[in-house]
């Protein structure tokens, strides 16, 4: 697959997911219910197109060998030292560029880069010792800084107003049950998943009848918001993106789920592949089959 069409994928996974959006935004909300169903909606689309997207700029970082180009790293200069005070950026040209340094006195700056109030930024700050006393070759103290990283992470973490609004009742029964509700239960959760399937058919009755049950679980304790903690949340996002993928397969062809699902087991037998390989690649594949399929709709080769 070349990079054009890689990059074509990628667009076109972009409309798509705008024209979704659109679609959703034009039913009407009439009571807190719909409210909800809309926000919901919205959350799954994004999630859906988040995980296929993710894969795809995967796939171009790989043809354009980004990671073999430390040019291409931007947060990285040619020494191999971090950069403290500003941040060199490569430009289209190649030419480097430096951003404005941030000052960690600045409570707006902090405040807006981390998408926080001003008085959370000013907590932050307040932890670090005065600027002028600070120097590169003076040794600070490690539980110090991992204690500011850790206030970061959790005010960086907060859930936005719409996931606050969907976790409200889970977040009740945290409060009368919050030995359920703990980071320590949320790490304990693990997914029950087939760990190699041999079909897609496999695969696909393990995230129907098993696998979106336990996530949806998972969602019932703890929100939407922590699948990001779970444990092989990566495996299931990209399961999901290649069974998302053979659904909608299914409506554009309409065709019945089985059937698309024979179309893509059949294009993974002749070729060899085994089932991991179609969600790793799954845009290469996808447009593959579909090519196929659309030359030989009338011929009978599926």
């Amino acid at each position: 697959m070349s990079i054009q069409e890689l990059i074509d994928s990628f667009k076109g996974r972009v409309d798509q997911i705008s024209e979704e959006w659109e679609n959703i935004m034009k039913f009407p909300v009439f009571s807190e219910g719909d409210m909800i169903a809309r926000l919901e909606d919205k959350l799954d689309i994004v999630q859906q197109q988040n995980y296929s997207i993710i894969i795809d700029l995967d796939n171009i970082k790989r043809e354009l060998h980004l990671d073999k180009n430390e040019e291409n790293i931007i947060f990285c200069n040619k020494n191999g030292l971090e950069v403290n005070e500003t941040t060199n950026m490569v430009s289209s040209s190649g030419n480097h560029l430096e951003s404005s340094p941030m000052s960690p006195s600045s409570a707006v700056t902090v405040s807006q880069y981390l998408q926080i109030s001003e008085d959370d930024a000013e907590k932050i700050l307040s932890t670090f010792p005065p600027t002028e006393d600070m120097s590169l070759n003076e040794e600070y103290n490690q539980k110090e800084v991992d204690d500011i990283e850790e206030q970061i992470y959790n005010l960086a973490s907060e859930p936005t107003f719409e996931q606050s609004f969907l976790q409200e009742r889970t977040h009740s029964e945290c409060n009368i049950k919050p030995e359920k509700c703990g980071a320590v239960e949320v790490k304990r959760f693990d997914l029950n998943m087939i760990e190699a399937p041999k079909s897609i058919n496999q695969l696909y009755d393990d995230f129907d009848k098993n696998l979106k049950y336990q996530i949806k679980d998972f969602e019932n304790q703890f929100g939407k918001g922590q699948l990001s903690k779970l444990n092989k949340i990566r495996t299931y996002q990209r399961r999901r993106a290649l069974i998302s993928e053979i659904e909608k397969f299914s409506k554009l062809f309409s065709l019945d789920i089985r059937r698309a699902i024979d179309i893509f087991e059949s294009y993974r037998t002749v070729r060899g592949k085994t089932v991991p390989y179609l969600y790793n690649n799954l845009a290469a594949v996808v447009l593959e089959i579909r090519n196929e399929y659309e030359s030989t709709y009338y011929g009978g080769i599926y």
